[in-house]
């Protein structure tokens, strides 16, 4: 009876830590990361068969993810539509060598999170154990030096953490990122990117900056009852409405709000469509943050009287968000 117990312990264990990879730490918050949320999506075969055909069946993939990904499924997913494993045909050792001929055969444990891919807020590493944030760090070096153009780039090493999480394998982490990096470039002519072309990630403090005030101009328009409730809360006193041009300042650190305030799990999820979809899902799931914030508090306690701190409310409310809800609020 014993050895049955054992075993049916042992058997949901597997189960579980099929869920994450080697690089997240023994001692994990299950309230932010619980792996036995993404073990619940069922695998759907119908991804993998379109996945194999991918790009010419992109529209099909992105229902079929919205709907769920299996956690046997993530790692192709990711690898396939961020165009890491086209890249990784071509630059073959590229990350080994890069790595090899700057540090030679030792394998640095010690290395900082370059300047151009640091968050203002410092490195998020969710639950990632020291050799898991040591891998990051040399994901991002081997970057670093493969692409000394980009100036400013924050969102990649929280991506870059993301992916650990799942993806034991550094250099198909190395791949996938920098897959992402070369689609932005290479599908830009003339310094423009096609509409039909999706874009991933900043990589200069001009575009950086352009992203953190863009969310403002899409509120007003997208989300205008939660925007003049922020606007009420931000103001210099109660009576007196924060402006737009305040409010650019007071959202700027939308991406924040994403990363950092919703709980892991449904941070795998957004990545999911996110690596299909390009930036545009953050803007939707930072939108979707406001509204559904603003729809789940209750006029009649006043919660939603401006004597309450608007983001803060907005951060209390998204550690419960569960992907299912986030990713199907509409913001049309």
């Amino acid at each position: 009876m014993g050895d049955e117990i054992q075993e049916a312990s042992s058997a949901v264990s597997r189960a579980t830590t099929a869920s994450f990879s080697k690089w997240v730490k023994e001692d994990f918050d299950r309230e932010d990361f619980n792996p036995d949320h993404l073990a619940a999506v069922p695998g759907n075969a119908q991804l993998s068969d379109e996945l194999r055909l991918w790009p010419a069946t992109r529209k099909r993939v992105k229902t079929l993810v919205r709907q769920g990904v299996g956690v046997d499924q993530r790692r192709d997913l990711w690898l396939t539509v961020s165009g890491g494993l086209q890249f990784s045909k071509v630059s073959g050792s590229l990350y080994t060598e890069t790595l090899q001929d700057s540090f030679g055969n030792t394998v640095r444990e010690d290395l900082p999170c370059p300047r151009p891919f640091l968050p203002a807020s410092g490195c998020q590493w969710w639950q990632l154990s020291a050799a898991g944030q040591a891998a990051g760090c040399r994901i991002l070096v081997a970057i670093e030096r493969n692409h000394p153009d980009i100036s400013h780039c924050p969102d990649l090493q929280r991506l870059a953490a993301v992916l650990l999480h799942v993806i034991d394998d550094e250099t198909t982490c190395f791949n996938i990122l920098s897959a992402l990096l070369q689609s932005d470039h290479s599908g830009a002519a003339n310094g423009a990117v096609p509409s039909s072309h999706p874009v991933f990630l900043d990589q200069s403090q001009t575009a950086v900056i352009d992203t953190e005030a863009c969310l403002g101009r899409l509120a007003r328009k997208k989300a205008k009852h939660s925007y003049r409730w922020l606007q009420e809360t931000q103001g210099a006193s109660e009576s007196v409405m924060a402006t737009d041009d305040e409010m650019v300042r007071v959202m700027g650190d939308w991406l924040s709000w994403v990363f950092a305030w919703l709980p892991l799990t449904t941070v795998i999820r957004v990545v999911d469509c996110f690596l299909i979809e390009g930036k545009k899902v953050l803007y939707r799931v930072a939108l979707a943050m406001m509204k559904l914030t603003y729809r789940n508090m209750d006029v009649s306690d006043g919660r939603r009287n401006a004597k309450r701190p608007g983001l803060p409310e907005v951060k209390r409310h998204s550690r419960s968000l569960a992907s299912a809800v986030l990713l199907q609020v509409s913001v049309d």
